[in-house]
């Protein structure tokens, strides 16, 4: 069959191949431009990692030298600590063997207490006094007659209430009174 009508061309033809091309290159460029993103990103998110493992490295090397300072702060610190315990057990020593009128020596040793409560030490010189096994260790018994059962005689080495613990206790000598009834029908006290 033969055609009466022949077919227009397309006005719009042209155009559309152009915008065919236009969108192909579009499309090649954008695909380049995204590849090119891509590899920025990997490239961005190594660095990220390789700088957080360097971080984490500078970190954890600031926390060992950190925590070698506080080692030897503390270490001083007890250092110190001892010390003055031991200058407060010579010195509590020195003032129970002392005339007990002697001013200057008093006024010394309420400064010295001041100072030790400060830096939360209280002296344990509990002479006379109840046992107690929480501020006391039993060095070794007396009977005395003249004070009751379970009472400090002696105070051997004071002790020391650190921020309210004792560190060490005081090391006495404690009244033990025997029954002399016992004694005399052989029953152990």
């Amino acid at each position: 069959m033969f055609s009466l009508f022949k077919k227009k061309p397309d006005p719009l033809e042209p155009i559309r191949a152009e915008l065919q091309e236009h969108f192909s290159t579009l499309g090649e460029q954008l695909g380049e431009s995204l590849e090119r993103i891509d590899e920025a990103l990997r490239k961005t998110a190594t660095q990220v990692r390789r700088q957080g493992v360097a971080q984490d490295m500078v970190r954890e090397s600031q926390e060992q030298k950190l925590d070698a300072v506080y080692a030897l702060l503390a270490e001083r610190q007890d250092s110190g600590q001892q010390e003055l315990l031991a200058f407060a057990e010579a010195f509590a020593r020195y003032i129970a063997h002392q005339d007990g009128n002697d001013e200057s020596l008093r006024q010394a040793e309420n400064k010295f207490s001041v100072f030790l409560e400060s830096q939360g030490i209280e002296i344990i010189w509990d002479l006379h006094e109840t046992f107690d096994d929480a501020r006391h260790q039993a060095c070794d018994t007396r009977d005395d007659p003249a004070f009751p059962d379970a009472t400090v005689l002696d105070v051997v080495r004071p002790g020391f209430l650190i921020y309210g613990q004792p560190n060490p206790p005081a090391l006495v000598v404690v009244n033990k009174r025997t029954s002399h009834l016992s004694i005399l029908h052989g029953e152990d006290s």
